[in-house]
Parts: structure tokens; C-alpha cells; sequence
């Protein structure tokens, strides 16, 4: 359990409601319970209702805070207004975006309404959501805001073509909102995440990716170092080997050794599918 005094420290700096896109499983349910051991209240928000009910009770349960929660699709035009209706009572000031869609295959496999599916939920999503809680973190002074990005976004990542130009968008948005938003006492923080030990990364039944890709992290590991690091820098990748991979990657190898590599390792993984 977190001290008293770090619960009471890390409230003042980012209040008593936390709000999470994608909420329900996986790195979204490990935020959810480290900002419930800080003695955070939340408000929870994917699209399987009970999941986010079951969470729900456990977190209640547990630690004593309060849960909201909202089924939604965020792909649907109007969602803000849903979450407008349970928010409006309370200050949410720590907003976390991890909701993404994840096409597996090679981008003409899926159709057009599927690639804007992939658009609304992984950058337009975000967006709305920084917009109208980013403008009331800015009118009180304080906030954080923390997007789940991919390394698939650091480069071209063929079979996840898609997903990685939105997780690119979503590495670039934060780093520039870091900058602009920190003067207003508002922290902005982008985790770009490796494989994830989650139950959609899981049920993919991802095959030998190579030695080049490292390990997947636990989902736990992911929330600790993001929060960890809220207000102390506007990126941060965890997990030493990602780390490692990411530089070896960026720095070492050229922009076309990278695609071809990485590409490599998602047909190695992925293959299958096309």
C-alpha cells in the first residue's frame, strides 16, 4: 500500500478523480489499480460492461475509493457526451488513454470503414478527450495526462501498418503537448510500450517474433514506470530490454534496416494470418 503521505502528495498534484480509456483489462485495469492504491477515484471507460463492473466492485471493494463506469464505443461521434454526463459533478484531473484498436494483417485486409474505426478510436479518441479535460486541468492549474503508445510506432511495422502510423501520431501529440501544457502546471507523458503480457495480446497467440524482440513486459510494469515518470520527462519506454531494442533500432540501424527487421519479426509473429 502507498504511504499516506506519498497518497496525499500525489492527489494534491493530480486530485482525486482519474479518468481511464480502456479500462477494463489489461494495462488499463493495472492503472486502474495503482491509481487506486493512491487513493484515487475513477472513473472507467471500455466497451464490455461487465468487465468494467467486476473491476468495478474489486476496486471498491479493495481500496475504499469510488468507480464510475461507462460502456461506450469510443469510435462513436457523440461519446463525449456520455462521458460529459458522469463527469460533470466531479474534477477529473489525470486523464490515461490506453483504448486502441489493434488490426492484425496486412492493411488491405481490412476494409475502409475498418481503417477509420482504427483512426476514431486511436487518434481521434484522444484528441476530444485532451481537448475537453486538458481545457479544465489548464483552468484549475494541475493535471497529468498519460497516451499508451507502441514501438510499432516508431517505425513502419508492416501487418500492424495501421496501428503503428496511429501509435506514431499518439508519440508526437504528447511529446509536443509536454512542452505546451507545462506551463500551464499540467504533465504530459507518452509510455511507449513493447509486447504486453494483456489478455488481447495473449489471445493473438503470437508465434516465435525472434531474438530481436524482447519479451512481454507485465501489464503492472507499464502503469508503475509511467507514473513513476508523470512530470519528469515527455516519453519513456519501459522495461530495460525494450530499451534496448528501441536504440539498437533507432540509432544503430538505418531507417530501411529497421522496417525490414521489425518487419521480420511481425511476419515471424503474425505471418499466419495473411
Amino acid at each position: 500500500m502507498v504511504s499516506s503521505m506519498k497518497r496525499t502528495k500525489f492527489i494534491r498534484r493530480y486530485g482525486s478523480w482519474a479518468l481511464i480509456a480502456g479500462g477494463s483489462q489489461g494495462i488499463g485495469e493495472a492503472f486502474a489499480r495503482e491509481l487506486a492504491r493512491k487513493g484515487v477515484n475513477l472513473v472507467l471507460i471500455a466497451r464490455r460492461e461487465e468487465l468494467l463492473k467486476k473491476l468495478a466492485d474489486k476496486l471498491e471493494k479493495e481500496y475504499e475509493i469510488k468507480v464510475r463506469i461507462l460502456s461506450i464505443d469510443l469510435a462513436e461521434d457523440n461519446f463525449i457526451e456520455e462521458i460529459r454526463k458522469i463527469t460533470d459533478d466531479i474534477q477529473v484531473n489525470l486523464l490515461v488513454y490506453n483504448a486502441a484498436i489493434i488490426p492484425i494483417g496486412s492493411y488491405f485486409k481490412s476494409d475502409l470503414e475498418e481503417q477509420f474505426r482504427v483512426i476514431n478510436v486511436n487518434c481521434r479518441g484522444p484528441t476530444i478527450l485532451i481537448d475537453y479535460f486538458g481545457r479544465k486541468m489548464i483552468e484549475k492549474g494541475k493535471g497529468g495526462i498519460i497516451l499508451i503508445s507502441s514501438m510499432a510506432g516508431l517505425q513502419g511495422t508492416p501487418i500492424n501498418v495501421h496501428y503503428a502510423a496511429t501509435k506514431a501520431y499518439n508519440i508526437v501529440l504528447a511529446e509536443g503537448l509536454w512542452y505546451e501544457m507545462r506551463n500551464f502546471g499540467v504533465d504530459v507523458i507518452v509510455s511507449i510500450t513493447g509486447s504486453t503480457a494483456t489478455p488481447n495480446y495473449i489471445a493473438t497467440k503470437p508465434d516465435n517474433p525472434g531474438i530481436f524482440v524482447p519479451k512481454p513486459l507485465k501489464p503492472s510494469t507499464v502503469a508503475k514506470k509511467s507514473l513513476a515518470n508523470l512530470g519528469k520527462k515527455p516519453r519513456i519506454i519501459p522495461g530495460i530490454s525494450n530499451k534496448i531494442a528501441s536504440f539498437f533500432v533507432q540509432k544503430i540501424l538505418s531507417r530501411k534496416q529497421a522496417i525490414k527487421l521489425i518487419g521480420r519479426s511481425t511476419y515471424n509473429m503474425y505471418g499466419r494470418n495473411e
